[in-house]
């Protein structure tokens, strides 16, 4: 949207362009955008393959651009991510706003609202004994453990009360639960369940059966992310037959943007992901590229089994799928 001078006032995207438009000229809208409208004079559009296309367009015209009004009405709802820390000897499953830099640190989501978040990750960390303390510990058997530590609610490897291989262990479990293989969990928690409400333990029997839904809740929220953010190595195509693009995703990261405009196009994303595959693992997170991480993550979380087709690597090795894949499976543009 522009004012009289040309001058940019705002940035927007929608799957229906002639109802969003049409959205902002009625008489509900608030006063914000009220005023916006007062000053538009030409509205200019352009047309993406795909919705994921249309958002990171979207995010670099507003980077770019810095529309004033993008920042007035923006009102797009929180993400959050679980994070864990695995440079940390002793690592804690934490709840974080946004994918920070920092090597060797695992990400999944995003997720939206974070009471319910927070509740499941305090009760995956005390069912699995992990430690939900800040800072670096420094082992020590005459340390006294904190409230949680003495309630059995973790296993305390400040006092060194576990090594940190059998620490490690534990971690592994969280990770596995996190990236969907929750049966073995969830079972255990029924039948301890079962066993509490058995024996009339019945006030520890509904404690356990509210940890149960809380983390059957974030296994079904988890499953529907493809894995864990940094994780995340695929190719997604999205486009029609005429007019399709290749997004090459390395490490949670978009490495590459092609355009599969010729033959010669397949070859080159193929090209680019065996030489890069190994790269992007070792390759730190830098700063311009968490936005687009963010904006695949939400993608993958929202899409439609119709929307684009995606392609997950193994590795560098893509003797198994060829570039050339027919489109059937691809959306028809996106307005931007």
């Amino acid at each position: 949207m522009h004012n009289a001078r040309g001058d940019l006032l705002y940035v927007g995207k929608a799957r229906r362009l002639r109802e969003r438009v049409g959205s902002y000229f009625t008489a509900a809208v608030n006063a914000k955008t009220a005023e916006l409208i007062s000053h538009v004079y030409t509205i200019e559009t352009r047309v993406a393959r795909s919705a994921l296309e249309a958002a990171l367009l979207e995010s670099e015209l507003i980077r770019e651009l810095k529309p004033p009004y993008n920042r007035m009405l923006k009102s797009v709802a929180r993400a959050y991510f679980i994070k864990l820390d695995l440079k940390d000897e002793f690592p804690r499953i934490m709840v974080a706003p946004r994918i920070g830099t920092r090597p060797g640190v695992r990400y999944l989501g995003p997720f939206i609202g974070r009471r319910s978040l927070d509740h499941s990750v305090r009760a995956l960390s005390r069912i699995l004994g992990l430690r939900s303390c800040p800072g670096t510990l420094a082992p020590d058997p005459d340390f006294s453990p904190c409230l949680y530590g003495q309630m059995g609610h973790c296993c305390a490897p400040c006092n060194a009360g576990i090594s940190a291989d059998a620490y490690a262990a534990r971690v592994r479990r969280a990770m596995a639960f996190l990236q969907g293989r929750a049966g073995q969990l969830l079972g255990d928690l029924a039948r301890a369940r079962d066993q509490a409400a058995s024996a009339l333990r019945y006030e520890e029997a509904a404690r356990l059966r509210r940890d149960l839904e809380s983390l059957a809740t974030l296994s079904h929220r988890a499953s529907r992310l493809s894995q864990i953010v940094t994780e995340n190595n695929l190719v997604i195509v999205t486009g029609p037959d005429h007019d399709r693009a290749a997004h090459v995703v390395l490490s949670g990261r978009l490495a590459l943007t092609r355009k599969l405009d010729s033959p010669a196009a397949g070859a080159e994303v193929r090209a680019f992901v065996i030489q890069h595959f190994e790269r992007y693992k070792a390759k730190p997170v830098a700063r311009d590229e968490l936005e687009p991480m963010q904006i695949v993550a939400r993608w993958l979380r929202e899409r439609t089994p119709d929307e684009g087709r995606l392609i997950y690597l193994s590795g560098p090795n893509l003797e198994t799928w060829g570039i050339e894949m027919r489109a059937e499976e691809a959306v028809p543009g996106t307005a931007c």
